[in-house]
């Protein structure tokens, strides 16, 4: 689903340009690997195997998307940091997965996994300079307005 999310972002030069043939086109490549894969994937593995497939194809198309769109338009975009946010927090989604002890204690995993995705903004650069002061400066005038 995240790759999914991601496709108005990658698909953006491709839109700018005003070729929507493109999209049409990686769509169907997609569908026909998609449907290649789930032949493949679903006897071995089940429902995870048309899972697997699935993911795989909308990350075909974003990268399909993604190479066009960096031909039509050059806006800066750092692939590299998105796919290491992408992994990251798919990682994280895992914490899901876990039958904790009790609420409380997933509670606090997922905050927890919260607070380490906001780090990771920071440490990869997604959030800068620029925005630090603005969060600096409204997380000031949000204290002033508590206070006052």
């Amino acid at each position: 689903m995240a790759a999914y999310g991601l496709f108005p972002i990658a698909a953006a030069g491709i839109s700018l340009a005003k070729k929507p043939s493109y999209i049409a086109l990686f769509t169907v490549i997609a569908v026909v690997a998609s449907v290649g894969l789930c032949v493949l994937l679903i006897p071995p593995l089940g429902l995870q195997g048309a899972a697997t497939a699935t993911s795989l194809s909308y990350a075909l198309v974003i990268l399909l998307s993604f190479s066009a769109s960096s031909r039509f338009d050059v806006a800066p975009f750092d692939f590299r940091t998105t796919l290491l946010l992408f992994a990251f927090a798919g990682a994280l989604m895992t914490l899901g997965a876990i039958d904790y002890p009790s609420e409380g204690v997933g509670v606090a995993a997922w905050l927890l996994a919260l607070v380490a995705y906001v780090a990771s903004l920071f440490v990869l650069g997604v959030i800068g300079k620029e925005e630090r002061t603005e969060l600096a400066n409204g997380s000031r005038r949000l204290q002033e307005r508590l206070s006052g």
